[in-house]
């Protein structure tokens, strides 16, 4: 299938795909590199026992820090890969149909004979690659870090986990792709999005302490992202299902939004 399109805006991403994913993977490759420092400390689990009600729901489920699959919960998974693939997504999402419009070329990304609804589907996919690229880059260097070091953890879980976690991401950036359609506005977009993440996260780990806050809980959306459970357990596809839904219904929207729009041309 002819995407120039697609192809044009990886080929303009490509040296920050490249950024992102040698950063990424470096992180990832230190996070597994430094496991067997931990490893022999004991008490962890008794500390995260005894820690403040408060500061276990800010933290998350640690579990046992010192197993593979709990000190990857913590020290990568639980919360800082969603952050940082969610924050690629976010900005490439507002940027991806936007970026003409601020530059005064979308007259010819426009007049190109390519119907609007093939440039959005054109635009989002890679978004989709963009972020996807940045979680292979996370998995690679765990597997690495396992050839490295004495780390052994399931890879096919780790793959998983990364997967989850890069659906959110998906989703976030799909929502901010939707709403740079909707109102041609990457700032707007962003900040948007950017206040949806912070509330669906203090929205699902405050919940069990704040009443007020329990009935948001459920759409919140790493409500249906438990890195410790995918860990050891495997992939939950309903709750994965959530964020690929979220992410289809988000370019939709897009779809129909960004036909509709009257872009002054």
């Amino acid at each position: 299938m002819n995407n120039p399109i697609l192809r044009q805006s990886l080929r303009e991403r490509r040296k920050s795909m490249i950024f992102w994913g040698i950063g990424v993977f470096a992180y990832a490759l230190l996070v597994g590199l430094l496991y067997p420092s931990i490893e022999g400390i004991e008490g962890f689990a008794q500390i995260s026992e005894e820690m403040p009600e408060g500061l276990q729901a800010l933290l998350g489920e640690i579990g046992d820090i010192t197993s593979p699959t709990g000190y990857l919960g913590a020290e990568l998974y639980g919360f800082t890969l969603p952050l940082l693939l969610s924050i690629l997504g976010i900005g490439y999402g507002a940027n991806a149909l936007t970026k003409e419009e601020r530059s005064g070329t979308v007259e010819l990304l426009l007049a190109s004979p390519v119907s609007r609804r093939s440039i959005v589907r054109q635009k989002a996919l890679a978004v989709f690659l963009t972020i996807f690229s940045a979680g292979f880059a996370v998995w690679l260097g765990i597997a690495v870090s396992t050839l490295l070091v004495d780390f052994e953890v399931s890879l096919m879980r780790v793959g998983t986990a990364t997967l989850a976690a890069t659906l959110v991401a998906v989703a976030f950036g799909l929502i901010s792709f939707m709403i740079s359609a909707l109102r041609g506005q990457k700032g707007l977009a962003i900040g948007i999005t950017t206040v949806l993440f912070v509330v669906s996260y203090f929205a699902n780990t405050l919940a069990p302490l704040v009443e007020a806050l329990q009935p948001l809980q459920n759409i919140s959306l790493l409500h249906y992202y438990d890195a410790q459970s995918i860990l050891a357990y495997g992939l939950d596809y309903w709750q994965a299902s959530v964020s690929v839904i979220i992410g289809l219904l988000a370019y939709a929207i897009s779809v129909t939004g960004y036909n509709k729009r009257d872009i002054g041309v």
